[in-house]
């Protein structure tokens, strides 16, 4: 049983919304900025956290390598119990 995952998933997450986190130095100008983390509810209320993220180049290789597609620009990023998510 899978207890916990975090990683990439090669999908195209492109058209997910999510809103923004800004960082800010005492300057008022951007140090950082990423997407959000949303809760993507599931049965029972169990829920697990996505956002989107970009693969590296590494990633991108050894999808291929193993005969998966990734999408390029935009995938999912998700962190979570999927157990909990799918059987609550």
């Amino acid at each position: 049983m899978l207890d916990w995952f975090s990683g990439y998933v090669g999908y195209d997450a492109s058209r997910l919304a999510v809103g923004r986190f800004f960082m800010l130095n005492a300057d008022g100008e951007v140090v950082r900025d990423s997407p959000r983390w949303e809760t993507a509810r599931g049965s029972y209320e169990a829920g697990i956290q996505v956002t989107q993220g970009c693969p590296t180049g590494r990633m991108l290789a050894d999808a291929q390598s193993m005969g998966f597609h990734c999408a390029p620009i935009q995938c999912f990023r998700v962190s979570g119990n999927p157990s909990k998510f799918l059987q609550g």
